[in-house]
């Protein structure tokens, strides 16, 4: 596991989630306009995935895709936003067998619209939502049960890293979510991974990525804290979102 001080050269000397941590399966970053295809109409296609992977993420349906907003948290640009698009698809989440993490950059744009930046498990009939109308977190990442996380105290229209990150029945916090790195949600049900065939990002199963979004890192396997707070202080400092703890 790496020290603290690894953590803060790593930090120090730009972070980079290839390089830096191991297991990383999707990179999609919209800071890097390059990894953005836009059609006829201005509207985002594709979003290229960094990781060596390659699952680039498409929308196929001209009329849900997003628009590259100059929406942006402070000097990044490449947000995506949009109001009509029902999620962008890539592929299976390659090596999750046992575990995973993922991290999220996004921001609702208002605090009453449900929204969803990603959906990642293979519950039959049950996509994620970041909140959905009753203003709690459902999500479970790559399992085969979708709990309600509860209603955060930060409102989500406000710039928000979002990570979670699951591992295999038996293990000592086995689902855990966290917003700006401080702790959300933990429980120790029993688990079964099985990410679906299919995932989808900002926005799944027909329910609408309501906000922008712009960055996410999915990694498959479980990262000890320390490499889970480096992430969150990568995106913490990209993006300009303070940190409201660490993973403990």
């Amino acid at each position: 596991m790496p020290s603290a001080a690894l953590v803060a050269s790593i930090v120090s000397r730009r972070f980079n989630p290839l390089r830096d941590v191991a297991g990383c399966c999707r990179w999609y970053d919209l800071s890097n306009l390059g990894t953005i295809r836009q059609d006829g109409s201005g509207l985002i296609e594709t979003i290229t995935d960094l990781s060596p992977y390659r699952r680039d993420a498409t929308c196929a349906t001209s009329g849900s895709r997003a628009a590259l907003a100059n929406d942006r948290l402070s000097r990044q640009c490449g947000y995506i936003a949009s109001l009509k698009t029902t999620g962008y698809d890539a592929a299976q989440l390659d090596g999750v067998t046992e575990s995973a993490a993922a991290f999220a950059i996004f921001r609702k744009n208002n605090e009453n619209n449900t929204t969803g930046i990603w959906r990642l498990h293979n519950t039959a009939g049950q996509a994620a939502h970041h909140q959905w109308s009753d203003q709690n977190v459902y999500d479970s990442l790559c399992l085969t049960r979708r709990p309600s996380m509860g209603n955060p105290a930060k409102d989500f229209s406000q710039s928000t890293i979002f990570s979670m990150r699951m591992r295999s029945a038996g293990a000592t916090d086995a689902l855990q979510a966290h917003i700006d790195g401080a702790p959300f949600y933990a429980d120790t049900t029993s688990n079964t991974v099985s990410p679906p065939s299919t995932t989808e990002i900002f926005g799944a199963s027909g329910y609408r990525g309501h906000g922008s979004l712009g960055e996410i890192l999915i990694f498959n396997r479980w990262l000890e804290n320390a490499e889970y707070n480096a992430v969150a202080r990568y995106l913490a400092e990209k993006w300009s979102v303070p940190l409201a703890g660490m993973a403990v």
